[in-house]
């Protein structure tokens, strides 16, 4: 049914014309309840993913697993950890990101998330949840009576031993490694095996494009590795170190050991060139270059670093290489750093852009298509910020953060100094801030966003006007929705949240149940979100 969804003190959010509207207006959603949380349920989690939500309400009796895509799922056997009111849990984005979150109600009975310490160490949890790119299938494993079993949505696959690993494949697939009743180790596809029992498994390495549907599941075993990339399966006798895939998923690159050396594999052709160890290898978003940092050492035990490119060497480069490089945008450049024992090199591509004292000058941020880029150079007498067309002069002391440039050239960047965040675009003083927040880019709008907290208030900007104004800005980015960029923020005022989408507000609710990730399921005609009011969830469509 159509429900007006209220938005109380509008005016007090400080939204300017430039964006949202001096006046904007409460919106029509299509809105449906979709779920109570039980009396004396003591822990709600959520994870959304697209039009998909997941939520996991610990009872007296048991567990129950709402899905948006399902309803609800009662599971008696299944158990959370937990002591109290209160639970860790490990959960995993589409992506495959692992994230810990702490759960919990607080005296007022409002739930509340947050994130502790990553560098701590975590015992491993059975209930890792994880989306379809279109947040159409949820997909996780659950030990039952001693028995384990994988779900997708509400079709159980099983029983086993032990389910070790699940994947989300192309379109809805579910991968996943699991230990069967006669005591096999095979890999699954939706309950069906498509591996021969894998003896002597150590590990598993799964990576999934965003953009696309594209994937790679991959097995290490001590005697080799077993494989499958987008349907192909692939059995190899070598010592696989890493898999990368494509931003499109239809490229991957393997690092393999081979003789005692390292080599770069790519798309099943060894590039020929081997070394002593390897860095990170990055892959061009269509998967047709690839670059990577390889090490020699000599019998002496002195090292030379090359950069591998494409097949072909670059060095020795001498001294330390940097830690960071990438390709630029969509481009075949690659963006890195070297230091050759006295000067830092930046190199984009074939060509050095700049060499600068040694050990202050970072591997360059490039802008979204990969024609420009910024160099910040942290020299003690003479801080700077280098493009291809100007310098930009900062005062010894200062530090930059959240340093980014776009499609038209203009830095973007917050300068530290005395205790103030300084917002600055292309040198120009934007505001003075306590804090610095996020921050988004839009190609399509060809402008950037960022958010800074000054006092109580948090503002976000559109390049240098301010469009809104918080208590809290929980995020902002820019979402593809029906054909164009639109900016979707979620907001916090009195205690209350918001949904925010370019000129048009909705709220109050108790919670926004939307995760950053929610808002990369594209093409979108309509956006779909939940929220929480008390103890009832709700579905809202917002159509365009």
């Amino acid at each position: 049914m159509l429900r007006t969804i209220l938005a109380a003190g509008l005016a007090t959010f400080g939204l300017a014309p430039a964006l949202l509207g001096a006046e904007p207006e409460p919106i029509e959603t299509a809105t449906e309840a979709v779920y109570t949380i039980p009396e004396g349920a003591d822990l709600h989690l959520f994870r959304a993913y697209g039009s998909g939500l997941a939520l996991w309400v610990r009872r007296s009796d048991g567990v129950d697993v709402y899905l948006s895509t399902e309803g609800r799922l009662p599971f008696t056997g299944y158990y959370l950890n937990g002591k109290g009111q209160a639970a860790s849990r490990y959960f995993a984005q589409p992506q495959g990101n692992m994230s810990l979150a702490h759960l919990g109600k607080d005296v007022e009975g409002r739930f509340i998330y947050w994130s502790p310490d990553m560098g701590k160490n975590y015992v491993d949890y059975s209930d890792k949840l994880l989306w379809s790119l279109d947040g159409g299938a949820a997909m996780f494993r659950t030990y039952e009576n001693g028995e384990a079993f994988a779900y997708r949505n509400g079709e159980r696959f099983g029983p086993y031993k032990s389910v070790y690993e699940h994947y989300p494949a192309a379109g809805r697939e579910l991968l996943y490694l699991a230990l069967t009743l006669d005591g096999e180790l095979r890999v699954f596809r939706d309950g069906e095996p498509i591996s021969e029992p894998l003896e002597n498994a150590r590990s598993l390495v799964a990576t999934q494009a965003v953009a696309g549907e594209g994937y790679v599941f991959a097995v290490l075993k001590t005697d080799g590795y077993w494989m499958i990339h987008n349907g192909t399966i692939t059995e190899g006798n070598d010592v696989l170190l890493a898999v990368e895939l494509s931003g499109d998923g239809s490229g991957v690159a393997l690092i393999r050991r081979i003789d005692g050396e390292v080599e770069a594999v790519i798309d099943g052709r060894p590039s020929g060139l081997r070394y002593t160890n390897s860095g990170r290898l990055v892959l061009s978003s269509d998967g047709r270059h690839y670059g990577y940092l390889g090490e020699r050492k000599a019998a002496d035990e002195t090292s030379e670093l090359f950069f591998e490119i494409d097949g072909k060497q670059i060095g020795p480069l001498g001294g330390d290489a940097m830690s960071g490089y990438h390709f630029a945008g969509k481009t075949a450049q690659l963006a890195y750093g070297y230091n050759d024992g006295s000067e830092d090199h930046i190199v984009l591509g074939d060509r050095e852009v700049g060499t600068f004292p040694a050990g202050t000058a970072f591997t360059p941020r490039t802008s979204p298509s990969g024609a420009h880029y910024v160099i910040y150079v942290n020299d003690p007498e003479k801080p700077r910020l280098v493009t291809g067309e100007r310098e930009l002069a900062l005062k010894p002391g200062d530090k930059v953060t959240k340093l980014d440039i776009d499609d038209a050239g203009r830095v973007h960047y917050f300068v530290h100094r005395e205790g103030r965040a300084l917002r600055h675009i292309d040198g120009q003083l934007i505001g003075s801030f306590d804090t610095a927040l996020l921050g988004d880019y839009s190609t399509d709008r060809e402008e950037m966003i960022f958010a800074a907290r000054d006092g109580a208030r948090a503002v976000l900007y559109l390049g240098a006007a301010p469009v809104l104004e918080a208590a809290r800005i929980r995020f902002a980015r820019f979402a593809r929705i029906a054909g164009r960029d639109r900016l979707v923020a979620r907001l916090e005022r009195d205690g209350m949240e918001y949904l925010a989408i370019d000129d048009a507000i909705a709220g109050p609710f108790d919670e926004v149940l939307l995760d950053r990730e929610s808002l990369d399921a594209s093409p979108m005609e309509s956006f779909r979100f939940h929220s929480r009011t008390g103890d009832t969830v709700s579905r809202h469509d917002w159509p365009f």
